[in-house]
């Protein structure tokens, strides 16, 4: 049974690296210019300030999926916005609605903290649809390295 709950980043970051690790390897299309060297530390102080938001879900108490979010002010017009930093669902587990019952998990507690918007960035197809998300912009990369 698979359960999708809000935890602390602090509480589970151990089980979460090798998570983040196979993630960076399979999303990252520019590895030698992004290495992955997480900020534990920034991270783990937003989330001491209530300014990040970590939903997992669990199969059997394993961490098969996560998202978590940055939450704060907006600078242009002064309501509490969350912006998604982190998503992911092991390849063994998609297609069975984890990325949705993520989203509905981590809105319940967005909405309770008053935030007005939440913005995501996704790299797979659909997801957003499923979630009830509206595409607003495109993202263009560039690697400036060597530029």
């Amino acid at each position: 049974m698979i359960n999708v709950a809000k935890e602390k980043l602090v509480d589970c970051l151990t089980e979460l690296s090798p998570l983040l690790s196979n993630h960076w390897c399979e999303v990252e299309h520019d590895k030698e210019a992004v290495p992955l060297n997480p900020d534990f530390l920034t991270y783990l102080t937003l989330e001491a300030e209530g300014n990040l938001m970590l939903v997992t879900a669990r199969d059997n108490g394993e961490i098969v999926g996560y998202m978590w979010d940055i939450v704060a002010i907006n600078l242009h017009y002064g309501k509490l916005y969350s912006v998604n930093d982190v998503l992911y669902v092991s390849p063994t587990q998609r297609g069975k609605g984890l990325l949705k019952s993520m989203c509905v998990e981590i809105e319940k507690h967005l909405v309770k903290a008053g935030a007005v918007v939440r913005t995501m960035n996704i790299k797979y197809k659909g997801s957003s649809t499923v979630c009830g998300y509206t595409p607003v912009e495109l993202v263009y990369h560039k690697n400036l390295i060597g530029v």
